[in-house]
């Protein structure tokens, strides 16, 4: 399919109908409770790419949690498939590149539900990270050691 006849069946499945508008860069932004999501075409790949940040590196324990999201990533084990990402300013982001052709719009519909589902998952491990970061940081302990940093996705 093509990306506008996808985001014309996310529209459908949300009950709009409508077409969801892209920016001046060709980004579609939506929302799922208080998680915003972002996809844009890459057409010279027939390809899309879907992402959303998570989150920021937290002032202590840093490393401990990149540790954990490359973790997370490797082989995919922990991420459905996505990948997670830094960005340069230090904020966290989750992306899924997605080949468009041998996609209809129930399928792109499951992927993105469990792409949302995904994110909800590794934004609360993010947030829970934050306060055993800064208890680290106050009390110049080791962070809890273990799987990943004592969540598990």
């Amino acid at each position: 399919m093509e990306f506008d006849d996808l985001m014309g069946a996310l529209s459908r499945q949300a009950g709009d109908g409508g077409d969801i508008p892209k920016d001046e860069d060709g980004v579609v932004r939506f929302a799922v409770g208080d998680i915003t999501v972002a996809m844009m075409e890459l057409p010279e790949l027939g390809e899309m790419v879907i992402w959303s940040r998570m989150g920021e590196l937290p002032a202590y324990g840093a490393e401990k949690l990149k540790t954990a999201l490359l973790r997370g990533n490797f082989l995919g084990r922990d991420t459905g498939g996505a990948t997670l990402s830094l960005s340069e300013s230090d904020e966290i982001y989750l992306h899924r590149r997605l080949e468009m052709r041998p996609l209809d719009g129930e399928a792109f519909v499951e992927i993105l539900t469990g792409f949302v589902q995904l994110m909800d998952a590794w934004r609360k491990i993010i947030v829970a990270y934050v306060p055993l970061a800064e208890s680290e940081a106050e009390t110049d302990g080791e962070m809890p050691s273990g799987d990943g940093f004592g969540i598990q996705v």
